[in-house]
Order: structure tokens, then C-alpha cells, then sequence
């Protein structure tokens, strides 16, 4: 074939093969590829906040039971040769006491003088019966003394802290730190009582000695022997003073302590706060 027949046939077979690259989009890189392979996220995740359910609700509170004020302890504390009874108010009640005519809100423990005391805050009425928050155990066989350690400022008509011993809630005797003007007017009222009460009612016995009014911090006493009642006080342990002495006709099945206003409930008198340090009975 001449060469002027064959220049035209390349040049034509050449524009072909241009024409079919440009169909099929096959370039060549313009740049060469990153050598760094992270790449940022395409989409930014979406915020999730969590909602309760209908099923889940708050936690309900539940209280504990409200302890007794004077919880008991589980067996009785040892005691010397010659002590039938003694409770020091250690936060418990000794388990042989009962306990009657109960205001829980008006008897507790509190730290004093670097111990615990029996705290009674005194209420109407005044007889043994009625008396609240009234603490008793039973009295042994035969002769016995009763002593109790006691603070408090009767100050307002019939105010009184007391020991007493009973043969029950009807006939007692009696022996009160308290305030009585028309008992004792030439002390202003602030004295010492004891008192025989007989079927609730007083029998006539009632001795009476004045005090001075500053003296708070007193031990009372009350001795059984010989067929007598003998009532003292003390400002100081072991100085014991007599009050007198009551010809013995009952038959004593317990003793006690308690603060009262001996007031009816319709009279208007701030309640006495007695406090008691320990109360014990033993022998003569």
C-alpha cells in the first residue's frame, strides 16, 4: 500500500481509541493518595436523653419503729448482799418495774453530771392511781429501807417528787419533796410530806417539815421496821434527817417513785421536772 493511502487509516484508527477512553471515564490521579487513613465521621451522632418509664418510681421511705423511751434491759443487773432492788436509770429500766399510767413523751434518760438520769415530767392529777408515768416493783418479805436520789424545784402549789410504799393504789404511805403554802406558810410552802392514804383518801397522817427552797439535790428515805413507817430526807448522803414515822397497818406489797402537779387537769400549773439518779431498796 503507498503511504499516502496509509497516513490518513493511522490518524483514523488513532482518534478512535482517544474516543473510547473518554466513554468510559478511565483518568489517570491528579494527585497522589493521602497516607493518613482516619477520617473525620461522615454523620455526627444523635444526643440520647433517657426518660423514666411508667413502671419506675421514687423510692418510698420507710421509717424504722419509734423505739420506747425506756427499753428495757434483758435480764436484771447483779446485785450486792442486802440489795433486793436497785435501778441507776442507765438508759433502760430495770425489767422487774411496771410501769403505769404510761405518757411516753413525758419520761426519758438525760445525761447529767456526767451520768444518766431517769427524767419524769410531772402531769395532772396527783393520787397514786391517776399519777402518770408512775414506776412500781414489788417490795420483799419483812423489813426493808427504800431510798432514792432526786433533783427538782417544786415551786408551784402541790408540785411534788415522791417514793412511796402501798399495799395498792388505794392505801399507801407517801414521803414527798414538794411545795404546799398552806402547809407550810412560814417556808413559803417549800417542805417535806409524808402522808398515810387510806381507800384514796388522806387518813390524817400527814407530817410536815419546811426546807430551804435552795435545797434541790436531796435523798429521800422510808424504812419499814418494827412495826413503824420512818420517813427522812438528806442534803447530803448519809446526814439523814427525820420527818417522823407512821404506826405500820398495812400489808406492802410494792414500792415506787413519780412527779406530779397533784392538780386536776383543769387547773393551769407548769409541769414539774424531776430528775432521779437511782432508786433502791434494801435490807434495814
Amino acid at each position: 500500500m503507498k503511504l499516502k493511502y496509509l497516513l490518513p487509516l493511522i490518524v483514523l484508527i488513532i482518534l478512535a481509541a482517544c474516543s473510547t477512553a473518554e466513554s468510559t471515564g478511565e483518568q489517570a490521579p491528579t494527585s497522589p493518595p493521602s497516607t493518613n487513613t482516619a477520617q473525620a465521621p461522615t454523620e455526627v451522632p444523635p444526643i440520647i436523653t433517657r426518660e423514666a418509664t411508667a413502671t419506675e418510681e421514687a423510692p418510698t421511705e420507710t421509717l424504722a419503729p419509734t423505739p420506747t423511751q425506756i427499753p428495757p434491759t434483758p435480764t436484771p443487773t447483779a446485785l450486792p448482799e442486802g440489795i433486793f432492788f436497785r435501778d441507776d436509770f442507765e438508759g433502760y429500766l430495770q425489767p422487774d418495774w411496771e410501769w403505769m399510767n404510761e405518757v411516753p413523751e413525758n419520761l426519758s434518760f438525760v445525761e447529767f453530771n456526767e451520768s444518766e438520769w431517769l427524767l419524769i415530767l410531772g402531769d395532772n392529777p396527783g393520787s397514786l392511781e391517776e399519777q402518770k408515768n408512775t414506776l412500781m416493783v414489788q417490795l420483799p418479805d419483812g423489813d426493808f429501807i427504800i431510798t432514792a436520789h432526786i433533783i427538782a424545784d417544786p415551786r408551784q402549789n402541790f408540785h411534788q417528787a415522791n417514793i412511796f410504799i402501798a399495799e395498792d393504789l388505794q392505801n399507801y404511805i407517801r414521803l414527798v419533796f414538794g411545795f404546799c403554802e398552806t402547809c407550810l406558810p412560814e417556808s413559803t410552802g417549800h417542805g417535806y410530806f409524808m402522808e398515810t392514804i387510806i381507800d384514796e383518801n388522806p387518813s390524817g397522817d400527814l407530817i410536815t417539815v419546811p426546807r430551804n427552797p435552795e435545797d434541790q439535790d436531796i435523798y429521800l428515805r422510808l424504812v419499814n421496821s418494827s412495826g413503824m413507817i420512818t420517813g427522812y430526807y438528806a442534803v447530803e448522803f448519809g446526814n439523814w434527817q427525820e420527818i417522823g414515822s407512821i404506826e405500820n397497818t398495812f400489808e406492802f406489797v410494792d414500792a415506787g417513785l413519780g412527779a406530779t402537779n397533784s392538780v386536776p387537769d383543769d387547773q393551769d400549773v407548769q409541769n414539774i421536772e424531776a430528775l432521779f439518779d437511782y432508786f433502791e431498796i434494801s435490807e434495814p
